[in-house]
């Protein structure tokens, strides 16, 4: 045993104490306890073991300190502590000078770090994330010259950092996420050396960075979110020239940005739940930013004359922005722009007039916003393949001439636009459309013309429009195979007679048809129907007489129908 290099009792859970024996066998280089949920105490016998490089003691609940000569271990290297019950650290921890890494997260009985911590000059990684009691770091934290990761999220009780923090000249990862920092100390603009992240997310006390903050020279990725008190930037802020992701999302109180020309290479800029009101003159200078978020930005009322400048811009989010009035002209500039969300932009009027020279806009947002027509040129978004929603656009009377250009498009949605009258005669050119929701057109009476020319068409909603009639041709709807629901459709008499050639229809649904007389006698060439809904059809008195040889049809609802018999055979529906 005395050569024994590697002991473990991982979850002995029954294990209470360690033998003062322990300490003879000078040769261990490895000790595991994790899980030893009953063991109170080291031996202090255990600073004996000087070739000691790894001690884990994960899960040890119930042991609240570690032996008085602890920092003995010369050679350790090692040290997982991990949702201990440890109160403190014994006064010589400092003297452990080979510990590279310690990890003592989730201890939330741990108060204080000893004053000799910042004596561990090879320490490279510290984590006291969820360390909820720790309230101060000891003045000589600044000392760790060699610290590179360090990890304080969810010290909620840490209030401030040490005066000379800035004085970690290795530090590559900082995360400061749910501390109760009122505020950074001066100098922390010296961390040169931070690089790869920041993260301050969910320091709500926070309420400004330090005025050296632009110091941070190599940062590339800020996080600052749900700060609820006033916040502020530095005007130093835009010397960040190697950050390339920058979070603010539920800074609230945040009203204004400083000149961002020097952020270069910013790509990410996340300002959802912010209070801006507008953005900076040079904003248009971000030409590496691709990705931008204003979502529910409620004050923001105007994007600036430069915005239209970024031109490597591919995804544009402003949902929510109540206030924001209008487009500027430059924005059919954004000649990369694929995604565009304007959901929610109730003030917005009006589109830009060269708003279809977007030409690689792919995904576009139109939901609940005050426009009530498209521009001309709407049409030659050529690129709109995915999806556009216009849903809950109350206000808009009319799609422009050419609607139908728009060759690509998939998926369109116009549901509750209740003041939209009509439809262009170029709708039917619409050649790749697979899905339509046209429901809540209450003034919309009719489909064009050539309606069944959408020969992709899978789903269609007609729920609670105005229509009086079917187009004729609508039966070469072959494709129309999913839905198509015509519930609410109160002025519709008839359905058209070629009706029964959309063979591939699965669900058919015509609840509250009130005005709805008869079925065309084509209607039972439907021989995939598997569900009918006539329920509410008030006025059809007869189905068509062959209406048994819909042998595919599971679920029939027939309520409040006008139905004097059913038809003969209809008992052969297996």
């Amino acid at each position: 045993m005395l050569k024994l290099k590697c002991l473990n009792l991982n979850r002995c859970s029954s294990l209470i104490l360690l033998p003062d024996s322990l300490g003879d066998l000078i040769q261990l280089e490895v000790i595991d306890l994790s899980q030893c949920f009953n063991l109170t105490s080291f031996p202090d016998g255990i600073t004996n073991l000087l070739k000691l490089n790894e001690i884990f003691m994960v899960d040890c609940t119930k042991l609240t300190r570690l032996p008085t000569k602890f920092g003995r271990l010369s050679s350790l290297q090692l040290l997982i502590a991990s949702r201990s019950a440890l109160k403190d650290l014994p006064k010589n921890f400092g003297q452990l000078q080979s510990l590279i890494e310690a990890d003592f997260h989730d201890c939330t009985q741990l108060q204080n770090l000893c004053e000799d911590f910042g004596c561990l000059g090879n320490l490279r990684k510290l984590n006291l994330k969820g360390c909820s009691s720790l309230i101060q770091l000891p003045e000589s934290f600044s000392h760790l010259s060699n610290l590179e990761d360090l990890n304080l999220s969810g010290c909620k009780q840490l209030q401030k950092l040490p005066h000379c923090f800035g004085s970690l000249g290795k530090l590559k990862v900082l995360n400061l996420r749910g501390t109760g920092l009122k505020e950074l100390p001066e100098g922390f603009g010296q961390l040169q050396s931070l690089g790869e992240e920041l993260d301050l997310d969910g320091c709500a006390q926070l309420r400004s960075l330090s005025e050296d903050f632009g110091c941070l020279g190599n940062l590339r990725k800020l996080t600052w979110k749900c700060s609820s008190s006033w916040v502020e930037l530095p005007e130093s802020f835009s010397r960040l020239s190697n950050l390339e992701y920058l979070n603010l999302t539920m800074c609230n109180r945040l009203q204004k940005l400083p000149s961002v020309c020097g952020l270069q290479k910013l790509e990410v800029l996340a300002l959802w739940f912010t209070g801006l009101e507008e953005l900076p003159e040079d904003f248009g200078q971000l030409q590496s930013l691709t990705i931008a978020a204003f979502s529910f930005c409620k004050q923001l009322h105007t994007l600036g004359k430069s915005f239209g400048c970024l031109g490597n811009l591919r995804d544009l989010n402003l949902s929510g922005c109540s206030s924001l009035i209008e487009l500027p002209e430059s924005f059919s500039h954004l000649s990369n722009l694929e995604v565009l969300n304007l959901c929610g932009c109730k003030q917005l009027r009006r589109l830009p007039a060269s708003f279809g020279k977007l030409g690689r806009l792919k995904v576009l947002d139109l939901r609940l916003i005050g426009l009530k027509e498209l521009p001309e040129g709407f049409g030659q978004l050529q690129s709109l393949g995915e999806e556009l929603e216009l849903e809950g656009s109350t206000e808009l009377q009319r799609l422009c001439e050419d609607f139908g250009r728009l060759s690509n498009l998939r998926r369109l949605s116009l549901e509750n636009c209740s003041c939209l009258n009509e439809l262009p005669e170029s709708f039917t050119q619409l050649s790749n459309l697979e899905y339509l929701d046209l429901s809540g057109c209450k003034l919309l009476q009719k489909l064009p013309h050539g309606f069944g020319n959408l020969r992709k068409l899978k789903v269609l909603y007609l729920r609670l429009t105005g229509l009086i009639e079917l187009p004729e041709g609508f039966g070469q709807l072959q494709n129309l195979r999913e839905v198509l629901n015509l519930d609410g459709c109160g002025q519709l008499r008839s359905l058209c007679e070629d009706f029964g050639c959309l063979s591939n229809l699965r669900k058919l649904s015509l609840e509250n048809c009130s005005c709805l007389i008869e079925l065309p006698e084509s209607f039972s060439q439907l021989f995939n129907l598997e569900h009918l809904n006539l329920c509410g059809c008030k006025q059809l008195q007869k189905l068509p007489p062959s209406f048994s040889r819909l042998c595919k049809l599971k679920a029939v609802d027939l309520r409040l129908t006008g139905l004097t018999e059913l038809p003969k055979g209809f008992g052969k529906l297996q």
